[in-house]
């Protein structure tokens, strides 16, 4: 129908400041939305990215910012380098809860592109977008939990002993390797590098009950400055005796963007595996 937007609404479990920084950070686009090199939402900003259908044509997409009022709605044009046309995208975002956004994507003007260039027709714009707001970027606001249970046939202190000792055992299991540095006791620093050194997260031991649990909580920044909070990053490893004499190992990680959850999911089953035989 001529002149009829497209209209897109959804709900995430995420706050609202999160969705409109996903929205409007230049890193945390190029992770869900499109290769962004720079981003500002600013209105008069001018933007630019080149995409298509995998295999296809790639489009030079030309975009400005129109509107921007954060957290609640960021506008901006929407045409195509040597095409006729010109469209308008707007993000609009309700906070439900503290827990909980929606978002209504309005994109208007598609009419204006050349409808017999499938890639630009209305109804691959809908399939594009529903994709990308329900799923894309669904899964990069959204999080979850990781909890996997293991037993094993040895005594808890044993356990105990291959969990404080990650390098060259269990640490092998996460990005082609990692190292802990840490003296393992109750408010210590953790760092964990790769191979070669490089920090790739840091925290603190929250709590550290010798053959009962241990709890890594993590910042946010790989490497924070002095009087910066912990995130809400936590791994948390408990072990139960069983009447037989063995361990039931059990680690609870998260919160973890569900974008990655399964990549995680897949790395711990590693690292369990990995203690096990260590064990």
């Amino acid at each position: 129908m001529k002149n009829q937007a497209l209209v897109f609404e959804r709900t995430y479990e995420a706050p609202i400041e999160k969705v409109w920084t996903a929205l409007t950070d230049a890193k945390q686009l190029r992770q869900w939305y499109f290769e962004i090199e720079d981003f500002r939402p600013e209105v008069g900003f001018e933007f630019e990215f080149t995409a298509g259908p995998e295999g296809g044509t790639k489009y030079k997409h030309i975009c400005r910012i129109t509107a921007c009022v954060p957290p609640e709605k960021l506008s901006y044009s929407w045409r195509y380098e040597g095409f006729p046309g010109d469209s308008e995208v707007t993000f609009e975002l309700f906070a439900e809860s503290e827990r909980e956004t929606r978002l209504k994507l309005t994109h208007s003007g598609l009419d204006s592109f050349p409808q017999d260039d499938g890639a630009l027709s209305t109804e691959s714009f809908s399939e594009d977008w529903n994709h990308i707001t329900g799923i894309a970027l669904r899964n990069f606001v959204e999080t979850g939990l990781i909890s996997k249970s293991i037993e094993i046939n040895v005594s808890a202190e044993k356990i105990w002993e291959v969990l404080i000792n990650p390098n060259n055992t269990w640490g092998l299991a996460f990005g082609g390797g990692a190292k802990a540095e840490s003296d393992w006791r109750q408010g210590s620093n953790i760092v964990w590098t790769d191979l070669e050194g490089n920090v790739g997260t840091s925290g603190i031991i929250n709590k550290f009950d010798p053959g009962a649990s241990l709890e890594l909580r993590y910042y946010d920044q790989i490497n924070p400055k002095p009087g910066d909070s912990l995130g809400a990053y936590t791994e948390l490893f408990t072990l139960e005796k069983t009447a037989k004499g063995s361990t039931i190992l059990t680690i609870t990680a998260g919160p973890i963007e569900k974008m990655y959850l399964e990549d995680h999911r897949e790395m711990w089953e590693k690292a369990l595996a990995e203690i096990k035989n260590s064990a």
